[in-house]
């Protein structure tokens, strides 16, 4: 026996292109949206751990994590994603209902009084239009100064006529860069302008043996600092060259990174990748390594990623290494 089903007839539609949010992904249903972060009090540059729900019932699958509705001032990172489906079974097809969540750092580069705000777009089919829904901006004290992005490398266009540098030998490995002692000069001459020089000439003998000291006392200070940074910049170096997963690596050339910009330029904040990338005429090449490697290390420590399995490839290794060698020979803004 033969048995027919009745035919049915499905009137398939297709989205409408009016109305499109830009960040609309492609979720179908009715869904809600919510974010909470922590602290609620941080500086410039410190990340701040944001929550993103959505729950409801549609095609989870097509949720990709939701964008700040406005990004100026802050800088988002990949987030973790979890879901968990109604069923049990982890399904994000259409019709599921569920809960789909994204943990992610993200790090204010100005002062902020509002938490991050993120938008959602999907598409309703009982009333056939878009909706987009955002995030409550929940009060948020951020402190310290902005975040000054690096200046961008000379390019072929540019006027500006660049110095030319010595030629350096080849090398096999990082070298520390020497204090820059000056030009050596043919004609003695005093090293403090006139006015000092001769008002020392003039003073008692007791007080020009005084100056002399405390001169002394500040350039022996000032190369012991440096001798410091120095074997600092090496256990560094031998964390970058030694450490078996990403994150420490990353944060062992950061650290080396800082450090070699404090020789010469001073205290710099650690995480101020601007400050510090900025201190040296680096080509852009370098400019991109180093910038990918601050980023990747911001995401290891806050994003919650397995660093005890997350191994480094020799090739990144390698990668690490030859972006803070050519930091290193660059020469000083």
């Amino acid at each position: 026996m033969t048995v027919t089903a009745p035919v049915l007839e499905i009137d398939v539609k297709p989205l409408p292109v009016e109305g499109r949010p830009k960040d609309f992904s492609g979720a179908i249903g009715k869904f809600e949206f919510s974010a909470t972060g922590t602290p609620e009090r941080v500086k410039v540059g410190e990340p701040v751990s944001m929550k993103l729900v959505i729950k409801g019932s549609g095609n989870f699958d097509r949720i990709g994590q939701p964008p700040l509705d406005e990004p100026q001032g802050w800088t988002t990172y990949s987030a973790k994603q979890g879901f968990s489906g109604n069923d049990g079974a982890g399904n994000e097809g259409a019709g599921t209902e569920g809960v789909k969540t994204f943990d992610l750092p993200v790090t204010p580069t100005v002062a902020k009084a509002t938490m991050p705000v993120f938008a959602f777009s999907y598409f309703d089919p009982e009333t056939e239009k878009y909706v987009t829904l955002k995030s409550a901006p929940a009060p948020l004290t951020v402190e310290g100064v902005p975040v000054i992005a690096a200046p961008a490398p000379a390019t072929a266009n540019s006027t500006v006529t660049p110095t030319a540098e010595p030629k350096t030998p080849a090398v096999q490995d990082i070298l520390a860069n020497l204090p820059d002692i000056g030009k050596a000069s043919a004609a003695f001459g005093p090293s403090l302008s006139p006015a000092v020089f001769f008002s020392i000439l003039g003073a008692p003998v007791p007080l020009v043996f005084a100056f002399i000291a405390w001169r002394r006392r500040r350039g022996d200070a000032k190369l012991a600092r440096a001798a410091a940074l120095r074997r600092e910049r090496a256990g560094m170096i031998s964390q970058v060259k030694n450490a078996a997963n990403r994150a420490e690596v990353f944060d062992a050339a950061v650290k080396a990174v800082r450090i070699v910009a404090q020789i010469e330029n001073g205290a710099l904040p650690d995480d101020d990748a601007a400050a510090l990338l900025g201190s040296r005429k680096i080509d852009a090449e370098t400019q991109k390594s180093l910038g990918e490697i601050f980023e990747a290390r911001t995401e290891l420590l806050y994003a919650g990623a397995a660093r005890g399995d997350d191994r480094i490839s020799d090739t990144e290794r390698d990668r690490v290494m030859e972006a803070i060698a050519s930091f290193e020979k660059s020469p000083r803004r």
